[in-house]
């Protein structure tokens, strides 16, 4: 840079060849370049950091979840039949005998709009669900949760739309695996995974393997996401559902 003489108090920059303003112009996006990935390492660095600290915070155990008349919970779900296709469902909570372990629901089911009764125990054992199958003793899901704990269960089943005819046994091996993010329609939830892995025996004597995994989350008081598959002797079935719309008691 040099003071321009004929006009006091002006500086003039010298003149610069294009290869010389090329290199200028390479070295500044560069230093841009080694800016922007520091930028980049710092963001993921504390994204990361305050992942752990997020899960840090899961409980080791999760206690029984606490259950309101006038409770809500809507489904969409897949694969869902009673005298009919379902697809999605809002269950509402009318009745609650903490001395029977007994919580009565009523699920209106779409897109029929047919209502319909189901039973659970306090802690969300299944005794009669939305597709009419009732299990005597009732699917338990063991509070408190723990991850890594695992416990057998054996339940017979039959179903009332059809009759005895699906009457059978389920024997089932049951692993809390641990923490998720679980994202669905009505949100992102910290669910804990649990899957149930066993096999299906009809009295009529068909037999095969069963899956279910599902995503607890304290925060819904329930489960937000449920994935089932049973095979054997007919096709396979295939269920899904996920958490459409949560309506608890304040």
């Amino acid at each position: 840079m040099r003071w321009d003489e004929s006009n006091s108090g002006r500086c003039r920059l010298p003149a610069m060849s294009s290869f010389d303003l090329e290199q200028t112009l390479r070295h500044k996006l560069l230093r841009m370049g080694v800016l922007l990935r520091l930028v980049c390492l710092f963001a993921v660095s504390v994204c990361g950091v305050l992942s752990l600290v997020a899960h840090a915070q899961d409980p080791d155990v999760v206690k029984a979840p606490y259950i309101e008349v006038g409770d809500c919970w809507t489904y969409a779900v897949k694969g869902f039949f009673r005298r009919g296709w379902i697809d999605s469902y809002r269950e509402c909570v009318t009745y609650i005998d903490t001395q029977k372990n007994l919580v009565i629901c009523v699920a209106t089911l779409r897109p029929t709009g047919e209502e319909v009764e189901t039973a659970y125990t306090l802690t969300w054992g299944t005794i009669a669900d939305v597709g009419g199958h009732v299990n005597k003793p009732p699917v338990e899901i063991r509070f408190p949760l723990r991850v890594a704990e695992t416990y057998e269960l054996t339940n017979e089943y039959y179903d009332t739309p059809n009759g005895e005819s699906a009457a059978g046994r389920v024997t089932r091996k049951v692993t809390v695996v641990g923490w998720e993010d679980v994202t669905v329609p009505a949100g992102r939830f910290r669910a804990l995974r649990i899957e149930t892995v066993g096999r299906w025996e009809s009295k009529p004597g068909g037999t095969g393997p069963v899956k279910t995994t599902f995503w607890y989350a304290p925060a819904a008081n329930r489960t937000v996401k449920s994935i089932f598959d049973s095979a054997g002797s007919g096709p396979p079935q295939h269920r899904e559902g996920d958490l459409l719309a949560i309506e608890l008691k304040p």
